[in-house]
């Protein structure tokens, strides 16, 4: 999903040329996992704490109401609401508890209504999806089931619910058709339910089959595929596949909402060993709580809760002590979960539109006193804009883009937001303020929190500036894309030198011009600050670029396409920036890359005047490896490829980070740049596949 953060064009596309408005209707394919638009769910009440992690895209949790009524007696049951709920605060998450208030549907309670509802107990209304319209109309107070909160959670725009465990299909299905509507609504509503699995009191197998005739992916969260029961870790029956951390049950879901399929996901997590309950102890207050019911006429829905009360009660009260400890651990699971699903990227960059111009005949560009029959072509283009494009394609939950673009920037009393905004016309004003640039971006991070923030050389080094200290202060990672020769060198600046110097940029993707240029302000940096601790090493020893090695006989220079010294204005960036995607066009790609924080040289050369790059690879603070270019048949255009590139890399690069690093440790240690390099030819190489794509269509 690509979301246009700042300033957005307000034309209405079918004003605009129709291949510009196109783009505009394109433009929804990169938002179909977006949240519902707060205005759509008018029919909600959301607290503010719900309504501002929506806005900012944090991490929420749902959670159903009819656990605290129903589920449990007071005053467990409100103790264990509110201590479930601050366990997904302290994974990162915001809980979203989902009941009906007096006719109304809240999303999110205070702890007085938290409190109210579990007083109520069974006195407030068990609603189902079916129930809602009536709780709803007659102003009643109602806690919602598995089926409701899903259908709620979705509408609201939350996609991880947690609770105990799932309705299923009833014992003795055959003789009373007695099946659960969280069942169908899984196989309709794409919500992701992290649960203990199906309550035992149910008929496990025949629910797994339910669920795979409703289309619903049904994982376990655990080592084994083995499907837990509530009460007991195992239930005799396996889940298609088990899942082992919160990002892979994140990607499940991710790509559950790529293909759009509109059906939910169960998550089901063994109870911890500890709390488990002995299987023939269980199974034997089961089966005479089931047999209780029948005789007692008891059906529907109030099925459930008289079994697990009447289970409660035949165990001594070990049942209940089992089930708050699984609906604690639920908890924790899911607001991890979420928390991995939530983790953004964000692109702040430049929007344009590129117009081409091309002509039929191939001996037109030799003849440039005259004009000639071709082909205009217009699109939306921007480093910026481009790679956020690339990022979407290619990564299922897509980025944040900040940029300040063109068009009426009106309040909402109608006068103009900020002064100094450009009148309108066909495309809009590109550029707004440069100091209100520069808050709106830190706003932005500070409100979305993306886990990686790519930029590119359009913003000033003031703006620069700004987005480095933020995200250095927030643990996020960083991509500089250069842009242009003119503006490659602008994080290079002297009064950057703390925050880079910190490692607040990891990776910049230059090509071998603007590397040359970067090299310069660099090494002008580490000539006027001889006595920085981290630049030590390198003030007073030369550094040569003595290289032998075959392998970089390919990158020597032979034509204008690479140069001698590249590898030695590499490692002089690299002081600043650790790891570097070098584009060298029909040459391919050169990756060089800093390990370490601060240089260590080989002792065998510390009495030497000089030392050259093969010495700090052999101590291992520096390495590199060249990637050959991939051919390219039908080309139509490059405009766009090495944008693509960067796209790329950046997600392959984000994707990297969330799964390997600790909010502790981003940048700082070896393993990560180890783990990094190992899979530094799979990133490389589907960077160039997209850039090839590209060349392979006019689009950029």
């Amino acid at each position: 999903m690509l979301r246009i953060a700042i300033s957005p064009l307000r034309k209405s596309p079918a004003k605009l040329p129709s291949h510009y408005a196109s783009w505009f209707s394109r433009s929804t394919l990169y938002c179909a996992n977006t949240p519902r638009p707060l205005s759509t769910v008018a029919s909600l009440r959301l607290s503010n704490e719900v309504r501002s992690a929506l806005e900012a895209k944090r991490p929420l949790v749902a959670l159903e109401s009819t656990i605290i009524s129903h589920g449990m007696p007071y005053p467990q049951n409100y103790e264990t609401a509110i201590q479930v709920e601050k366990i997904i605060r302290d994974n990162g998450a915001v809980p979203a508890t989902i009941a009906i208030i007096d006719g109304q549907i809240q999303i999110g309670l205070d702890e007085d209504q938290i409190r109210h509802l579990a007083k109520l107990g069974r006195a407030a209304v068990k609603a189902s999806r079916r129930d809602l319209a009536v709780v709803m109309s007659k102003k009643q107070t109602g806690a919602t089931t598995v089926s409701a909160t899903m259908l709620l959670a979705h509408r609201a725009g939350i996609s991880v619910f947690a609770t105990g465990g799932i309705g299923g299909v009833h014992r003795g299905y055959e003789n009373t058709m007695d099946a659960s509507a969280d069942l169908t609504e899984l196989g309709r509503t794409p919500v992701a339910v992290v649960c203990a699995g199906v309550k035992s009191i149910l008929d496990v197998g025949r629910t797994l089959e339910f669920l795979e005739t409703q289309g619903v992916t049904v994982v376990t969260y655990g080592p084994t595929p083995d499907f837990p029961a509530f009460f007991t870790r195992t239930s005799g029956f396996q889940s298609m596949l088990n899942i082992n951390t919160p990002m892979e049950a994140a990607e499940l879901i991710a790509a559950n909402h790529a293909a759009d399929l509109q059906s939910g996901i169960v998550i089901g997590v063994p109870i911890p060993e500890t709390d488990a309950m002995d299987d023939a102890l269980v199974g034997a207050a089961i089966d005479t709580a089931v047999k209780e019911s029948k005789e007692q006429m008891i059906f529907g829905k109030e099925s459930t809760p008289f079994l697990l009360k009447r289970v409660s009660e035949l165990t001594g009260g070990n049942s209940l002590k089992s089930n708050i400890a699984l609906v604690k651990q639920n908890a924790s699971v899911a607001a991890r979960i979420a928390k991995d699903l939530s983790f953004l990227m964000m692109v702040i960059g430049g929007t344009v539109v590129d117009i081409t111009a091309t002509a039929h005949e191939a001996s037109a560009v030799s003849m440039l006193n005259s004009s000639f029959p071709g082909t205009a072509r217009i699109s939306l283009g921007g480093v910026g804009r481009n790679v956020a494009e690339a990022i979407c394609k290619l990564h299922t939950e897509g980025c944040i883009f900040v940029s300040a673009v063109g068009g009426e920037s009106k309040g909402q009393d109608g006068s103009d937001k900020a002064a100094g905004v450009v009148a309108d016309d066909l495309f809009g004003p590109w550029l707004i303020g440069e100091i209100e640039r520069k808050g709106i971006m830190k706003e932005a991070i500070n409100k979305h929190r993306p886990r990686t923030v790519c930029f590119d050389g359009n913003l000033s080094a003031e703006s620069m500036q700004a987005i480095l200290e933020i995200c250095n202060d927030q643990n996020v990672q960083t991509f500089f894309e250069p842009t242009s020769v003119a503006k490659c060198d602008r994080p290079l600046h002297e009064s950057m030198l703390d925050v880079l110097l910190d490692g607040a940029l990891d990776f910049a993707s230059p090509n071998e011009y603007e590397l040359q240029k970067m090299a310069l302000s660099a090494r002008r940096l580490i000539s006027n600050q001889k006595d920085h601790v981290h630049l030590s090493g390198l003030s007073d020893r030369p550094v040569t670029n003595a290289i032998h090695d075959p392998d970089d006989v390919e990158i020597k220079a032979d034509d204008n396409s690479a140069y001698n010294g590249l590898l030695l204005d590499a490692f002089s960036v690299s002081q600043f920036i650790p790891t570097l995607f070098i584009k060298l066009g029909p040459k391919g790609v050169l990756v060089f890359q800093r390990t370490s924080h601060r240089l260590k040289k080989s002792s065998k050369h510390e009495t030497s005047s000089s030392l050259d790059l093969e010495d700090w690879r052999q101590a291992g603070a520096i390495r590199w490896q060249w990637f050959s270019a991939h051919k390219v048949d039908n080309i139509k255009s490059v405009s766009g490829a090495g944008d693509s590139f960067v796209g790329s890399v950046v997600a392959s690069l984000h994707n990297f980070g969330s799964m390997s690093l600790s909010e502790t440790t981003r940048g700082a240690s070896s393993a990560y740049y180890d783990g990094l390099w190992s899979d530094m030819n799979q990133i490389i190489k589907d960077g160039q596949t997209a850039a090839t794509l590209t060349m392979q269509t006019y689009d950029t």
